[in-house]
């Protein structure tokens, strides 16, 4: 992995089930990684599985981007068909999902809460 966090980083984010009453929508995704157009947002992390919590959205596939538990090692080592490694956004803003495009734009509450923010203003 290319940009690859500390543990020290990653034992700061929330851990797995906490935040499991909040909107899937509302919640933060605190790093980015990326390969060959793939992409995924960790929210929470489980630093005893060394899983994390977060969502997955294949190159041009929005039909099968999802919400899921995936292994922090398995990102380290993954390689694309050029050899190319995954890499951590190193300039990545925390934010909800809701206010990331490629996840908004899977999402039918990506129509429902521009509405509502039209609205309001």
């Amino acid at each position: 992995m290319i940009n690859r966090p500390e543990e020290s980083e990653l034992l700061k984010l929330a851990q797995i089930e906490v935040d499991k009453n909040t909107p899937l929508e509302e919640r933060v995704m605190h790093m980015h990684f990326f390969l060959d157009g793939h992409d995924w947002y960790l929210s929470e992390y489980n630093p005893f599985s060394r899983t994390f919590f977060g969502y997955y959205v294949p190159q041009d596939q929005y039909h099968k981007a999802c919400w899921g538990h995936f292994n922090i090692d398995d990102l380290y080592y993954m390689r694309d068909h050029k050899n190319r490694r995954v890499t951590r956004n190193t300039d990545w803003m925390p934010r909800k999902a809701m206010e990331i495009d490629r996840i908004r734009d899977v999402h039918i509450w990506q129509k429902s809460q521009r509405k509502s923010k039209l609205k309001k203003t």
